[in-house]
């Protein structure tokens, strides 16, 4: 990952660090949200947006067609960093697509059997539309000016939030994975642990190699066929044992076998990059849309209270609490 893509998870879509599966590193980030959010409201759109575009067939279930200018119009609705996320990652542009078809199967069945047409459904887009219409409209009077930010206004962000870009120290790094759960019996604790010997053993021959070890042992299918190489890690993701072990290591050092809920970890350390700030030119671009952001909303609080100043609304307070359902014990007692 670059020091532009960490930056940009670190101004606020930087997932959290868990201990799942026999992962060292585990990112979060608001991929699957954006993607959830947006396949819940946009395939009708994206469809209507691409009737008379491209024609090329992407994926195909029965009679059921989607096809890439569809594909296109709907990606062109996702926030940028998920788009990047995809270009990024052709695992989940696939799991995209196929959730997308999916989708599409279950829109049939329920506009095949009328279920668009009960009230509360009705209802749903109805809001869904007003939905839409006002926040493009409120996007639209707001958006501020194509040079906003400033030069000056960009170097004063980058200045004030230097801690934030701060890339911190990372280590690229390989490891040998034997699996052992938490509660395994004492007959797999042997077992695991003799494959570490062994393992460890191979290492110590002349003229070993790390990466053959890592494909013949580990048991971590995502890194063995790449002779066990996790890549760059940032000291804050990694499991905190597996951080204390490393931060001693020497480059190319082997650590001590460690113990962690998920089985045991052999690390091998090939490089380190110390803690960076990145130039402003590198961020200029996070920093843009971060200033713009935060201006276009200064701006629509503005016109909202200019909006309501113009036209108060008149209350009703004493009926305001009748909106909510009663509680359950005031319900109990008009009983």
């Amino acid at each position: 990952m670059g020091e532009a893509g960490m930056v940009m998870r670190k101004m606020g879509r930087l997932g959290r660090i868990g201990r799942r599966g026999r992962d060292v590193l585990i990112w979060r980030p608001a991929l699957a949200l954006a993607l959830a959010l947006a396949l819940a409201v946009g395939l009708t759109a994206a469809t209507a947006l691409a009737e008379s575009a491209d024609t090329t067939v992407i994926a195909r279930v029965g009679s059921t067609e989607v096809k890439l200018a569809e594909l296109q119009a709907f990606v062109e609705t996702l926030p940028a960093e998920t788009q990047k996320d995809l270009a990024d990652n052709p695992a989940a542009l696939s799991r995209l697509v196929r959730t997308y078809v999916a989708r599409l199967l279950v829109l049939d069945q329920a506009t095949a059997s009328g279920w668009e047409k009960r009230p509360e459904v009705v209802a749903q887009i109805d809001r869904a539309r007003d939905a839409t219409i006002v926040g493009s409209y409120l996007r639209a009077q707001t958006e501020p000016p194509a040079d906003y930010p400033s030069a000056a206004e960009i170097q004063k962000a980058y200045d004030a939030n230097k801690a934030r870009f701060l890339v911190p120290r990372q280590y690229q790094i390989a490891q040998i994975f034997i699996a052992l759960p938490a509660d395994a019996d004492k007959t797999a604790q042997e077992k695991a642990q003799a494959k570490m010997d062994e393992a460890r053993k191979k290492l110590r021959q002349k003229g070993a190699s790390f990466e053959d070890v890592a494909r013949d042992y580990s048991e971590d299918a995502s890194s063995a066929d790449r002779g066990g190489l996790l890549g760059w890690v940032t000291e804050q993701a990694m499991i905190p044992e597996v951080r204390s072990a490393v931060a001693g290591l020497e480059k190319g050092a082997v650590s001590e076998p460690i113990k962690v809920g998920d089985g045991w970890h052999l690390v091998r350390l090939i490089d380190t990059k110390p803690a960076t700030i990145p130039p402003l030119a590198d961020v200029r671009a996070v920093i843009v849309a971060s200033l713009r952001s935060q201006r276009q909303a200064e701006n629509e609080q503005a016109y909202l209270a200019q909006l309501v100043g113009k036209s108060p609304p008149a209350v009703n307070e004493l009926a305001l609490q009748r909106i909510l359902p009663a509680p359950a014990s005031a319900a109990a007692k008009t009983n």
